[in-house]
C-alpha cells in the first residue's frame, strides 16, 4: 500500500548489515546527537491497541514529528489503519526534512493529525484532518515535489478527507489553544476542531535537532539521500528514483525557504545571491579519505570539503590533455637543455661570470629545476603523479585529482616548481638590483660580491617560508594538463596570495631597478659622448640588458595575465563542468536549469593555457641569451682542448703501445 514505507524499511535493513561502511565524516557528524540519545532516551514500542480506541499519551520520542503540536493525547488505529505510534513513526521519519524546511505551514499539523490523530473526550471516533488543510499542505509542497517527479501520495489524497463544511467532524488549522481544546466537549458530529502549533515555535527556523531522534541507519539514509542521487547505491541497494525522490524535493523546498532567511544551518542547502542554490557534493564525487578536508571543490567561492574532481571527467577532455602534455614536454625539454648548457658554461669558467651578471646563473639554475619537474610530469602517461585512487560515497573505486600532501610524487614536483619558480623571480630582482648598483651607484664587482650573501638569503628564504606555509595548509592541487602539482588551482584566494601577488611584486621591483639602471646608463653615455669617448661597448651592453629584460618581462607579464584570467573565469568553468555532467552526477534539476550561469565551452580558451605553460618555461630558454657570444665558444674550445689533452695523456698512443707490450 505504501511503497515509500516498504522501500525505506528495506533500505534500513540493508544499511544495518553494512554499518561498517559508515565513513568517519558521517560518524563525526552525528556523534554528539547519538551520545545524547544514549543518555536520555531508549526507544519504546507500544503494543497493538484493541478496538476500544482508548486515549494514549502522544510520545514525541517515538514521533518527533509531533513535538510541540497542540495536543498531547492520541488514539489508534489511525486513518491509515496503523495500530501503534511505533508503526506510524516508520512513515513519519520520511517527512522530517520537509517539516523542518517548512514548505507549508500546515504540513506538520496535517501529518500529525493523519498519523497520530488527537484523542478527544466524549468523542469516540478517530478524527481526520479537514480536506482544506490537506489542500493547503499539498499546494505548499507539491510544486517542489513535481520538479523531481514525486507525486503527492495517493493514500493521502485530499478527496479522502471530510470537508470543513461537511457533516463529519475534522481538524483544521485555525487558531485554537491547547487548553481550550482539552476542555472541549463534542456534542455532535458537526463540530470542526481547530489546532495550531504553539505561538513560540518559529516555523521558518531550520535546524538539525531532529537528527537526535533518528537511528544511525536512518541518519546514514538521510545524509546520503540529501547529498544527491546515485546511479546504483551499494549502501542501501535502492534504485535512484526511490532513493532520492523525497529528499530532492526537500532540497528544492529548502532553497525556497532560505531565500527569506539570514541564519541557516549547513545541513540544508542555502539560497545564495542571484537565486543560486548551495552546491551539495554528489556521492560520486564525495570521497572517503583518511585525511579530513584535504579534498575540496570550489563552487562559486563556496569550498565543499571531501569532494573531489575525477581524473577522467574533469574540465578538459582526453585529447586536450594529450596535446597539452606533448606541448609542455617540448618546452620543458628546451628549457632544461638550455639552462643545463648555461650552468655547464658557468662551471667550466666560473671566473668569467662575476657580479652584476652572476644572478643570471642562479636564475638559470632555478629554471633548470622547474623545467625538470615539468619534464617529469608531462612525460608521465598513466597520471600516476596527479591522480590517486579513492573510494567515493557510492563505494566505487575511481581515480581523482590529487589534493593536499598525501601523494609524495605530487608533493615533490610541487616543491620543485614553486620553490625554484619563486626563487627565480627573486633572482630577477637581484639581477636588476646589481645592474642598478653597478650602473647607477658605480659599485664595483667586489663591492657587490661582498653583499651577495644577503642576496642568497633573500632568494632562498622567502620562497622557503611561502613553501612551508602552503605545505602546512596542505593546499596543493594536481594539474591534469601539465601532469604536475601546483597551488591555487582550485582556491582563488591562494592563487592571488601565493602566485599573483608575489609575481606582480617581483616584476614591479625588478622593473623599477631596471628603469633606474637604464637612466643611469643613459647619463653615463651622454657624459662619455660629451667628453669624446667611445660608447660602443656601453651601447652594446645596454642593448643586451634591454633585450634580456624584454625576454624576461614579457613572458612574466603574460603569465600574470593568464592567472588573472583564470581566477576571474574559474566559477564559470566549474558551472559549465557541473552543467555538462549533471546527469552523471545526479544534480538537482533546479540547480542545473535555473541556477547555473548560461555559458559555453568557448569561455574556457584552451590556447591560453598553452600560452601560459610556454611562458612559464620560455625564460629558461632565453636566459642563455646572455652567454650567446664568442666568449662562450672560446670557453668550450678550451674545455674540449683540456679534455682531449687529458684523454691523450691517459689513453693516447703511449698507453696503447704499453698495453700492446
Amino acid at each position: 500500500m505504501k511503497i515509500l514505507k516498504i522501500l525505506f524499511v528495506f533500505s534500513l535493513l540493508l544499511l544495518q548489515t553494512k554499518s561498517d561502511l559508515l565513513t568517519d565524516d558521517i560518524t563525526n557528524l552525528f556523534q554528539q546527537q547519538q551520545q545524547q540519545i544514549s543518555n536520555k532516551y531508549t526507544p519504546q514500542i507500544n503494543g497493538f491497541l484493541d478496538q476500544s480506541n482508548k486515549c494514549e499519551a502522544l510520545n514525541t520520542d517515538i514521533l518527533p514529528l509531533c513535538k510541540d503540536i497542540a495536543y498531547n493525547e492520541t488514539r489508534f488505529p489511525n486513518f491509515l489503519k496503523q495500530k501503534s505510534q511505533k508503526e506510524a513513526a516508520d512513515d513519519t521519519a520520511l517527512y522530517l526534512p520537509l517539516i523542518r524546511i517548512n514548505c507549508s505551514p500546515v504540513l506538520k499539523l496535517f501529518l500529525c493529525s493523519l498519523y497520530a490523530p488527537p484523542c478527544v473526550k466524549n468523542y469516540s471516533s478517530t478524527l481526520k484532518p479537514c480536506r482544506e488543510m490537506c489542500e493547503k499542505a499539498k499546494s505548499g509542497c507539491e510544486d517542489f515535489m513535481k520538479k523531481y517527479a514525486v507525486p503527492w501520495p495517493d493514500y493521502i489524497d485530499c478527496w479522502r478527507f471530510p470537508s470543513f463544511n461537511g457533516p463529519e467532524a475534522c481538524i483544521t488549522d485555525e487558531n485554537y489553544s491547547t487548553q481550550s481544546f482539552q476542555q472541549q466537549v463534542i456534542p455532535n458530529y458537526q463540530r470542526t476542531f481547530s489546532l495550531s502549533a504553539p505561538a513560540s515555535q518559529n516555523q521558518n527556523q531550520i535546524d538539525t535537532s531532529f537528527l537526535s531522534n533518528l537511528t544511525p541507519q536512518q541518519q546514514q539514509f538521510l545524509l546520503n539521500s540529501l547529498i544527491g542521487a546515485t546511479n546504483s547505491n551499494p549502501v542501501s541497494g535502492l534504485p535512484k528514483q526511490n532513493y532520492y525522490q523525497l529528499y530532492a524535493a526537500a532540497i528544492a523546498a529548502a532553497a525556497a525557504v532560505q531565500n527569506q532567511q539570514t541564519n541557516t544551518q549547513n545541513f540544508f542547502p542555502q539560497q545564495q545571491q542571484q537565486q543560486r542554490i548551495k552546491f551539495i557534493c554528489p556521492p560520486s564525487l564525495q570521497l572517503i579519505t583518511d585525511t579530513k578536508n584535504t579534498y575540496y571543490l570550489n563552487i562559486n567561492d563556496d569550498y565543499v570539503n571531501n569532494c573531489g574532481m575525477p581524473c577522467e571527467n574533469n574540465l578538459f577532455d582526453k585529447s586536450e590533455v594529450n596535446f597539452s602534455r606533448s606541448w609542455i614536454l617540448i618546452w620543458a625539454s628546451l628549457c632544461f637543455s638550455s639552462t643545463l648548457f648555461t650552468i655547464l658554461t658557468f662551471l667550466i669558467e666560473t671566473s668569467r661570470f662575476r657580479y652584476p651578471e652572476r644572478p643570471i646563473i642562479f636564475l638559470s639554475a632555478c629554471y633548470m629545476i622547474v623545467g625538470l619537474a615539468f619534464l617529469i610530469g608531462s612525460s608521465s602517461t598513466n597520471n600516476s603523479i596527479v591522480c590517486k585512487v579513492h573510494k567515493n560515497a557510492m563505494m566505487q573505486t575511481k581515480e581523482y585529482l590529487v589534493q593536499g600532501v598525501e601523494h609524495l610524487p605530487c608533493t615533490l614536483l610541487f616543491m620543485m616548481i614553486y620553490f625554484f619558480g619563486m626563487a627565480s623571480s627573486i633572482w630577477w630582482v637581484v639581477l636588476t638590483l646589481t645592474w642598478f648598483l653597478a650602473a647607477g651607484l658605480k659599485w664595483g664587482h667586489e663591492a657587490i660580491e661582498n653583499i651577495s650573501s644577503y642576496f642568497h638569503l633573500a632568494a632562498w628564504t622567502i620562497p622557503g617560508v611561502k613553501l612551508i606555509a602552503i605545505l602546512w595548509l596542505q593546499k596543493i592541487d594536481a594539474d591534469i594538463l601539465s601532469g604536475v602539482c601546483v597551488t591555487g588551482l582550485r582556491n582563488m584566494n591562494l592563487m592571488r596570495g601565493f602566485l599573483i601577488a608575489p609575481l606582480l611584486l617581483y616584476l614591479i621591483l625588478g622593473a623599477c631597478f631596471l628603469l633606474a639602471g637604464f637612466v643611469s646608463l643613459f647619463r653615463i653615455r651622454n657624459v662619455m659622448k660629451h667628453e669624446g669617448n667611445k660608447t660602443d661597448k656601453l651601447e652594446k651592453f645596454m642593448v643586451r640588458i634591454g633585450v634580456f629584460s624584454i625576454m624576461y618581462m614579457v613572458p612574466a607579464i603574460i603569465v600574470i595575465c593568464c592567472y588573472f584570467y583564470e581566477q576571474s573565469s574559474y566559477n564559470k568553468w566549474i558551472d559549465y563542468w557541473l552543467k555538462t555532467n549533471s546527469i552523471e552526477f545526479n544534480l538537482p534539476p533546479d540547480y542545473v536549469s535555473n541556477i547555473l550561469y548560461e555559458n559555453d565551452r568557448g569561455s574556457m580558451i584552451f590556447s591560453l593555457f598553452m600560452v601560459k605553460y610556454a611562458m612559464l618555461l620560455v625564460v629558461g630558454i632565453t636566459s642563455s641569451f646572455w652567454i650567446w657570444s664568442h666568449k662562450t665558444v672560446s670557453s668550450w674550445q678550451r674545455f674540449f682542448d683540456r679534455f682531449f689533452m687529458c684523454f691523450d695523456t691517459n689513453f693516447g698512443p703511449k698507453y696503447k703501445n704499453e698495453a700492446a707490450v
